[in-house]
């Protein structure tokens, strides 16, 4: 079974405009998995090591099947923040 984990991130950060602030994005997850207290712990692990996060929701999927693998992105490949 696959569940859908929404992820809040919060960052401070400064702008001349705002002052200091507290900048929140949310990250969605697919987790296989047996269970919603299942797929919370597989976020976790998952994340372990980043900060100022948050498991916002998780629902079950609607997606029945992942086909396919795709090719792990180079850390040089991935945007940087």
């Amino acid at each position: 079974m696959y569940y859908l984990g929404k992820v809040k991130f919060s960052e401070d950060v400064f702008s001349k405009s705002k002052g200091a602030y507290e900048k929140i994005t949310t990250s969605q997850f697919l987790v296989a998995a047996e269970s919603v207290s299942d797929a919370e712990k597989k976020i976790y692990e998952h994340l372990e090591g980043s900060h100022n996060f948050e498991v916002s929701s998780i629902s079950e999927s609607k997606i029945e099947a992942v086909i396919g693998k795709l090719k792990p992105e180079s850390p040089a490949a991935t945007p940087s923040k």
